[in-house]
């Protein structure tokens, strides 16, 4: 579902937007429009949060694990932030890093 708002320039209006913003239109150095994919995110996000829970239940910082496993730690900090759209194949080398079906890495935490 992609959704978004029209809006001329005004820092207020911009706290509600999520951290995974996938269209902003700047007409004439004014902001007029953002678009986000909410579905993309919330996904994104659950990615996070899992990846972030499994790496600490191994002991693992970011960057010990980003260095161990071959994954760049800005990337590993974007990918748990959700601001990253990592590719399956990143998808699976997370998994297998963490010795976890990649299922896993989407799970529902409650």
């Amino acid at each position: 579902m992609l959704f978004g708002a029209m809006f001329f320039m005004n820092p207020t209006l911009l706290a509600w937007v999520s951290k995974s913003i996938e269209m902003i239109l700047i007409v004439r150095g004014r902001l007029v429009y953002i678009a986000v994919d909410a579905a993309a995110t919330d996904v994104r996000l659950r990615l996070g949060k899992n990846l972030r829970r499994l790496r600490r239940a191994k002991g693992l910082g970011q960057e010990k694990f980003a260095l161990e496993f071959g994954i760049d730690r800005t990337y590993v900090s974007g990918i748990e932030r959700g601001m990253r759209n990592p590719t399956v194949t990143v998808v699976q080398r997370l998994a297998d890093a963490l010795e976890v079906p990649i299922a896993e890495l989407f799970a529902e935490i409650t």
